[in-house]
């Protein structure tokens, strides 16, 4: 193997330092090493101590696990369903040589969590399957953390609705690698959920310093950065640049999502139209229906509610309907948060799930909006909030999710059915009676 490093002046162009390095690939690491030192004289840094051979945690010492990952690195660049087959094939190569190679469990967790219906099909996997390699990966990737690791963790605790944890498990990123591009886009997206868009900014910046160049989804950041500070024309600057072809399906997902709203706020409401339209067939293509609030809700998981009202307020501005199409339940009355949160919060709830099976269904809310869910045999923990009108709920491997409860008109207490909730994809019939276990937290 042959390395030839050129350091060179940007501004002149001129060349300051070159040096070629030789030796064989069974002497990778020992290589690298080499080169580093080299340059980190050549530069007259110094590394932070115990970083002085990059040895991040999460890595092998196995040379050819390591070129099996570098090469899932490549393919899933392609951001095609073929490209993630062959990643999946190479980064289980990658753990069969290194059962310890935290670094390629975390990227087979990504591989997963990044899957939409078309690479879920490729990989000849059901939507529980993925869950469980996502789930499983990651166990097996916290056994030796990478950057990587902390990276989806972080997006994973933004999806429950814990922005300040993923804030923090970001850190730890920075501290085994701050030379990571994705650990500061992961903070500034963190941030900017967590109320603090002007902050998330700054990270993107420091994203473009580490590794210069603008991709598709740091045009999204930055779109959402400007949306959540109500510059609308600099969102909709920004948004205008994601490609809505792109065989990413998630950089289009949001950004159409966020540059309908903000064109809606600035009165551009033909282009907003246009935009609605381009989120419909992205909509169609990922098999979710017609755009909603709901979906909406799901998938920007703002933790302050003047940031989620400035989105759906906007959506709404647009057009875009309140509940997917035809799910609206006849002879019934939607709720508005101040009753939801009556009916709710401090509640106990039984009944059953009727979509898309039945089964039974019981919760307990405490005060704090900490809830006990049981559907069927599945009990799982998680927290209850009231959001605008809505409903949501957020729990470990479920994610966020928010719905429509309404009152039903011929419902009975006898039959647990005086109300329904309603979510994108479910439907419960429930009663509500006060907690005892929410009276208990409340005394002192």
């Amino acid at each position: 193997m042959r390395i030839n490093a050129h350091l060179v002046d940007a501004s002149t162009v001129g060349q300051i330092w070159a040096e070629r390095f030789e030796g064989p690939f069974t002497d990778v690491f020992k290589l690298q090493d080499q080169v580093t030192g080299q340059i980190v004289a050549a530069l007259q840094l110094k590394l932070v101590p115990g970083k002085a051979t990059l040895a991040v945690s999460g890595d092998t010492d196995d040379p050819e696990a390591y070129q099996a990952f570098r090469r899932a690195i490549e393919a899933r660049r392609t951001d095609t369903p073929s490209g993630t087959v062959e990643a999946s094939g190479h980064l289980r190569q990658a753990l069969a040589l290194d059962a310890d190679f935290g670094a390629a469990a975390a990227e087979l967790a990504w591989l997963h969590w990044d899957a939409d219906d078309a690479r879920r099909q490729a990989l000849g996997l059901s939507w529980t399957e993925i869950d469980d390699e996502l789930y499983g990966n990651l166990a097996i990737a916290a056994g030796n953390p990478s950057p990587g690791y902390y990276q989806l963790i972080s997006e994973l605790l933004v999806r429950e609705h814990r922005s300040d944890e993923a804030v923090a498990a970001l850190q730890k990123a920075i501290a085994l690698d701050p030379s990571d591009s994705w650990t500061y886009e992961g903070l500034s997206q963190a941030l900017i959920f967590n109320g603090r868009p002007a902050e998330g900014r700054t990270f993107l910046e420091a994203a473009l310093r580490v590794d210069p160049g603008w991709t598709e989804w740091r045009h999204y950041q930055a779109g959402l950065a400007a949306f959540g500070q109500g510059r609308y024309e600099e969102a909709v600057a920004q948004l205008e640049q994601v490609d809505v072809r792109s065989p990413n399906p998630w950089t289009k997902f949001y950004g159409l999502h966020v540059l309908v709203a903000a064109l809606a706020h600035l009165d551009r409401l033909p282009e907003a139209a246009s935009a609605l339209e381009q989120l419909r067939s992205v909509l169609s293509e990922r098999q979710e229906g017609q755009p909603n609030l709901l979906i909406a809700q799901q998938f920007f998981v703002y933790k302050r509610p003047e940031d989620i009202v400035r989105l759906l307020d906007g959506l709404r501005k647009a057009g875009v309907s309140e509940l997917p199409a035809g799910v609206e339940p006849g002879s019934a009355e939607r709720m508005n948060g101040v009753d939801i949160s009556n009916l709710i919060i401090g509640h106990e709830l039984t009944g059953r799930q009727i979509l898309p099976d039945v089964s039974a269904y019981h919760a307990v809310i405490a005060a704090d909006g900490s809830v006990t869910r049981t559907v069927g045999e599945e009990v799982v923990t998680g927290r209850m909030w009231v959001q605008g009108d809505s409903l949501c709920s957020a729990y470990p491997r479920k994610l966020t999710g928010c719905g429509a409860v309404f009152r039903n008109l011929d419902g009975t207490s006898g039959a647990t059915n005086e109300y329904i909730l309603l979510s994108r994809i479910k439907r419960y019939e429930f009663r509500s009676r006060s907690s005892s276990t929410s009276l208990r937290l409340q005394r002192p």
